[in-house]
C-alpha cells in the first residue's frame, strides 16, 4: 500500500485525540475487590503500604459486597494497597503510575479507564484504510485489471478485515492493556487459524493436481510450485501449533509456563510472527486467485479493432494442439458476440513464431485454421516472429499501428484462461492497453498458474511486501516485551 496524505492525517489525529483521551481520564482509576456480605467501610482498615507518594485514595465506597477504591497518579511510579478486614490480611494490589501520570492497576500494563479509547481509534483508522483500499482498487481495476498493485490492495484488505473485526470486540470489552496486547497478536494471526482447514483439504488438491501436471507436462521446478506452497503453508500453520502443544505439556529446557520467564514470551512471539506472516501471505494468495479468476472470465467490451491470438506448440503436421485451438475458438467466439451486439467486425492477429520442431509459424498455423472457419483473408494480420508472450504483444503491437494508421486501437487478446492476468500484465508493461479473455483448460494447470502469479506478485511488489512484513516482525516483538515487562515489573 503505498503511502498517502489522507491516511498520515487521519493517524496523527487518531493518535492526538487517542492521547488527550488517556491523559484526561487515565490519571485515576478503580481498585475493586469482594467483601463478605454486610461488610461496612467502618470494618476495613485500607492502608497504602508502600510508596505512598505516588498515588491518593480519593474515594472508598462498598456496593453489591465489592469494595471499590478509587486512586489518583501523582508521581511516576508504584504504589501497593492493602485491605485488612477485622485485623486479618484480606487484599493486596498494586498500582502503577507511568509518565505523564497515568495510572494503571494489577499489573505493569493493567486496567486502565479510559483504555478502551485505543481499539476504538484503531479500528476507525482500519475503517478508512479498508474504504480507502477498496476505493484505490475499484479505481485502478476499472482501468486496468491487469497489475500486481491490485493483487496488494486486495490482498491486504482480506487480511485487515478479521484484524478490525477483532479490534471492534476488544473495544467492547475492554479491561486491561496486556490483554488488549494479546488481542491483537491473536487477532493478527487469526486468519492462518480459520483457514487451516480449508488449506489442509487445498494442499492435498495441489498436491494432487501437481502430480498430474508433472505427469502429463514433466518433472520441471515450475510444475512443482504449487505443491511447495502448500506444503510451507500447511508445515508453518499446523507446525506452530504442535510445537506449541509439545513444549505445554512436556519438561523442556524451554519453559512456557512461568509467566515471569523470557523464555516464555519468545516462544509467544515466534508463534505469533510466524502465524501472522503465514496470514498475510495466505490472504495475498487468496487475493492473487480471486484476481485470475476475474480476469479469466472477462469479457473485452464490444469496441475492439483487433483481438490477438497468443500462440503455443502446434502439432507436427501444422495443426492446432487443443489448447491453442482452443485459444482460436474463443476469439471467433469473442467476434461472433460483438458481431451481434454492435455490429462491428474485429480483425484477427495470430501471433507467434517457429520453434526448432515445428513445420510453420505458431501464428500462420492460427491464421490457417482461422481461414477454415471462414474468416476472410483481410481480416488476419498474421504476427509469425515472437518466441514468448512478450514478444507476441510487441510484434503484434507493430503490425497493428501499421494497420489501423493513427490513433489508438483498441486491443483484445485470447489466450487459455490461467495465462489470462499474467499475459495483461507483461502487455501493460509495455504500454499496451488490452482487455483479455480466456478459454477453457484442465484444471491442473490453474492451481500452478495461481502460485506463479502469487510467487510473481511477492517478487514485483517485494519492496512494499518487505515493509509488511518487518512491520509485523516489529510489531509483534515489541508487543511481546511489552507483555513480559508487565507481568516481571
Amino acid at each position: 500500500m503505498k503511502k498517502n496524505p489522507s491516511l498520515w492525517l487521519i493517524e496523527r489525529i487518531l493518535l492526538v485525540i487517542c492521547a488527550a483521551f488517556i491523559m484526561f481520564f487515565g490519571r485515576t482509576g478503580v481498585m475493586k475487590t469482594s467483601v463478605p456480605a454486610g461488610t461496612k467501610l467502618e470494618d476495613l482498615d485500607i492502608r497504602l503500604v508502600q510508596s505512598a507518594e505516588h498515588v491518593a485514595i480519593t474515594d472508598t465506597v462498598i456496593e453489591d459486597n465489592m469494595l471499590k477504591i478509587t486512586l489518583k497518579a501523582l508521581s511516576v511510579g508504584k504504589a501497593s494497597i492493602e485491605v485488612h478486614y477485622q485485623r486479618e490480611y484480606g487484599y493486596m494490589n498494586t498500582a502503577y503510575v507511568h509518565f505523564p501520570n497515568i495510572l494503571m492497576i494489577n499489573t505493569y500494563l493493567g486496567q486502565l479507564r479510559g483504555g478502551w479509547i485505543m481499539p476504538v481509534s484503531q479500528s476507525l483508522f482500519l475503517a478508512y484504510v479498508i474504504y480507502f483500499l477498496v476505493r484505490k482498487y475499484r479505481e485502478k481495476t476499472a482501468v486496468n485489471l491487469f497489475d500486481y498493485d491490485n493483487i496488494l490492495n486486495l490482498g491486504t484488505i482480506i487480511f485487515t478485515v478479521p484484524i478490525i473485526i477483532g479490534q471492534i470486540w476488544s473495544a467492547i470489552g475492554f479491561s486491561a492493556l496486556d490483554s488488549y496486547l494479546e488481542d491483537i497478536m491473536s487477532d493478527a494471526s487469526s486468519f492462518s487459524f480459520v483457514i487451516l482447514p480449508v488449506a489442509l483439504v487445498s494442499s492435498v488438491l495441489v498436491t494432487l493436481s501437481n502430480i498430474q501436471l508433472m505427469k502429463k507436462e514433466g518433472r520441471r521446478l515450475t510444475n512443482m510450485l504449487g505443491c511447495a506452497l502448500g506444503m510451507v503453508l500447511i508445515i508453518g500453520t499446523v507446525g506452530v501449533y504442535l510445537i506449541d502443544e509439545y513444549l505445554m505439556w512436556n519438561q523442556t529446557s524451554i519453559d512456557v509456563h512461568n509467566q515471569g520467564a523470557a523464555t516464555m514470551y519468545i516462544v509467544m512471539a515466534l508463534r505469533n510472527i510466524i502465524l501472522t506472516l503465514i496470514s498475510y501471505l495466505e490472504s495475498i494468495l487468496l487475493a492473487t486467485i480471486i484476481l485470475a479468476v476475474k480476469a479469466a472470465l472477462g469479457i473485452p467490451d464490444f469496441d475492439r479493432d483487433y483481438i490477438m491470438i497468443l500462440g503455443c506448440q502446434i502439432r507436427d503436421d501444422g495443426s492446432l494442439t487443443p489448447l491453442l485451438k482452443g485459444r482460436a475458438d474463443k476469439a471467433l467466439q469473442f467476434a461472433r458476440m460483438q458481431k451481434q451486439a454492435s455490429g462491428k467486425d474485429v480483425i484477427f492477429v495470430p501471433s507467434g513464431g517457429r520453434g526448432d520442431d515445428e513445420i510453420m509459424a505458431e501464428g500462420q498455423a492460427v491464421g490457417n485454421y482461422l481461414l477454415s472457419q471462414g474468416i476472410d483473408a483481410d481480416h488476419i494480420i498474421v504476427e509469425d516472429r515472437s518466441v514468448n508472450t512478450e514478444e507476441n504483444f510487441r510484434y503484434s503491437r507493430q503490425l497493428i499501428r501499421q494497420h489501423f494508421g493513427e490513433g489508438e486501437p483498441k486491443i483484445a487478446f485470447s489466450t487459455t484462461n490461467y495465462h489470462v492476468f499474467r499475459s495483461g500484465i507483461l502487455a501493460y508493461r509495455q504500454n499496451v492497453p488490452v482487455q483479455g479473455t480466456g478459454s477453457p483448460t484442465r484444471s491442473y494447470f490453474w492451481i500452478n498458474a495461481f502460485v506463479r502469479e502469487f510467487i510473481a506478485t511477492l517478487y514485483y511488489e517485494r519492496m512494499t511486501h518487505l515493509t509488511i512484513r518487518l512491520v509485523i516482525i516489529i510489531v509483534m516483538t515489541v508487543i511481546s516485551h511489552l507483555q513480559y515487562l508487565s507481568n516481571v515489573l
